[in-house]
Formats: structure tokens, C-alpha cells, sequence
């Protein structure tokens, strides 16, 4: 995979998903020490801490907190905004790869 691709995947790299994966870590090890110490309401009160976690984070990428959509290359935002082409600043004859973009 080139560089340019792993810049443009964005791979959760956003409010909304750091905030969900933290919140589910903790849920998840108070789970983890309630089943070792046999404790069923710490148990449960972290499965809901859990679902309050993907609840977040949905919440927060629906309030414009998550990550960009990507769009399939060579179609444009509905809103008109931005490049048609990921390659539009690249001058034509370019090579791909010498403009950084394996």
C-alpha cells in the first residue's frame, strides 16, 4: 500500500472512534476483572458502560465527529466542493510515481 493510500483511509482516526474505543477498553476490562472476582452486577453495569461506548460513538460521527466518507475516485462531493481527482494538482504527463503516488 503507498503512502497516499494509508493518508486517504483515515482508519478511524477521529473523535468519534478514539472516544468509542476507549470507553469499550474500559468497559471491556472492567468486564474481564468481574468474571475473575465472580461479580455479576460489575459484570453488567460494564456491558452497559459497553453499549454506552458504541452508542457514543455512533452519536458522535453522526454529530460530524467521525471520519470523512471517501468517495470512489473520479466522482465528485454531491455539494460540488473539491477535486474531481485525487491527481488534479498533478501536471499531465506526470508519471504517478513521480509525483509521490504509488
Amino acid at each position: 500500500m503507498s503512502e497516499h493510500e494509508h493518508e486517504s483511509n483515515h482508519h478511524g482516526h477521529s473523535v468519534a472512534m478514539w472516544t468509542a474505543v476507549i470507553i469499550l477498553l474500559i468497559a471491556f476490562g472492567l468486564m474481564s476483572v468481574a468474571v475473575v472476582i465472580a461479580n455479576h452486577v460489575l459484570f453488567w453495569a460494564a456491558a452497559v458502560l459497553a453499549l454506552v461506548g458504541v452508542i457514543a460513538g455512533v452519536a458522535l460521527s453522526k454529530a460530524g465527529y467521525g471520519a470523512e466518507k471517501l468517495l470512489p475516485p473520479g466522482q465528485a462531493p454531491a455539494d460540488g466542493s473539491g477535486d474531481e481527482s485525487p491527481l488534479a494538482d498533478v501536471p499531465e504527463g506526470t508519471e504517478r510515481h513521480s509525483a509521490g503516488i504509488n
